[in-house]
């Protein structure tokens, strides 16, 4: 609604989850998952997996917010992990993250330097079920629609939006229990042995010269071609900035820092289907598609969202050709490769099976 202080918090509420019951043995259930598997597979250093193992749940007793939000993605990776009972956990991590959302809600007007830790940390885990729930929904067979360059735009408003809360407070962060999470981020060689670098992210680095030069050929309103150049330039320093000397989680590093550096005119463009600004948008996700067979959060989204680009896209003579790389590294230069012609993607992208298994 227009009165809505937090609109961003919005799209991720499913009422349908709500009304179900607070199963105090189900939600043991779920901690005992966080503790034994979930945290595991939020981080690649030890010092980050022991925080969110150990520190996390100790400070959740003080913050609901927090606590539902572990309850939440506890239950969407068990979902993930089992299939069988996949909608039963997918409905418990919805309803936790209702909770997280409706407890952040009041939290929020009275945030001070000593809760911005918590929300911090909810924050970041949010982030992380807002992919998870969006991208379970790919499995379950219903008719709803697969998730789209649309449903991720409305993970960067969520991101944005609370990092435009929550960044002013990071230097208070630094002095309490929560530190980690800041310091990971913006000081990574502190922290332990460096994660190899990741090709995949040079890979999309070395793209983007070829990607300006026939951004700079078109013809198209200056305030479009304004924006989309300086979305390529971010695109650009993040990548540099994720394979930093001491960087862990590079993909995720890159994938959560990006959105929050675009401009909300760009994000704009995404929802209106400007052809430029989602050429843009199909490179970035090469990076989810890296990320996949470690982050089960991640899994999926890099075949969906290029496929709803191309799809989005069509055959345009101008805009097809800029796509073509991110679909052979994604899809796989297999699947719709027609020598001749140079619309190497098929039309109908819809009719491929998923990339995910």
């Amino acid at each position: 609604s227009p009165n809505d202080t937090y609109p961003f918090l919005s799209r991720f509420v499913t009422k349908s989850g709500s009304s179900q019951a607070d199963y105090w043995v189900r939600d043991l259930e779920l901690m005992h998952h966080w503790t034994v598997k979930t945290y595991y597979s939020l981080a690649s250093k030890e010092e980050v997996r022991n925080f969110w193992c150990v520190e996390a749940p100790k400070q959740a007793v003080h913050h609901p917010h927090l606590l539902h939000e572990i309850l939440a993605i506890s239950a969407l990776h068990k979902a993930y992990l089992e299939p069988a009972e996949r909608s039963t956990f997918y409905a418990l991590g919805i309803h936790h993250q209702d909770l997280a959302i409706k407890e952040m809600r009041k939290a929020l007007p009275k945030l001070t330097p000593q809760s911005s830790g918590a929300m911090l940390a909810t924050s970041a885990l949010i982030s992380l079920t807002s992919l998870a729930t969006t991208g379970l929904m790919a499995h379950d067979g219903s008719t709803r629609p697969r998730p789209s360059a649309d449903d991720l735009v409305d993970v960067f408003a969520l991101q944005q939006g609370m990092y435009s809360i929550l960044h002013q407070n990071h230097s208070h962060v630094l002095d309490g229990p929560f530190a980690i999470l800041v310091r990971h981020h913006t000081h990574p060689s502190t922290i332990g042995p460096e994660d190899p670098e990741q090709p995949i992210l040079s890979a999309i680095a070395a793209q983007m010269p070829s990607v300006v030069a026939a951004i700079e050929k078109q013809q198209m309103v200056p305030t479009v071609r304004v924006e989309v150049l300086a979305a390529i330039a971010s695109l650009t320093s993040c990548l540099e900035f994720a394979n930093i000397p001491g960087a862990s989680t590079r993909e995720l590093r890159f994938i959560f820092l990006w959105p929050n550096r675009l401009s909300s005119v760009y994000c704009t463009m995404l929802r209106r289907k400007e052809p430029a600004a989602l050429v843009v948008l199909c490179y970035y996700v090469v990076a989810f598609y890296a990320s996949e067979s470690v982050y089960w959060f991640c899994e999926g989204w890099a075949d969906r969202v290029v496929r709803n680009i191309a799809d989005t896209i069509g055959h345009d003579p101008i805009w097809r050709p800029m796509i073509q790389w991110p679909w052979d590294t994604v899809i796989g230069p297999e699947q719709g490769h027609t020598q001749g012609t140079g619309n190497h993607i098929p039309q109908h992208t819809a009719s491929h099976s998923d990339h995910t298994a």
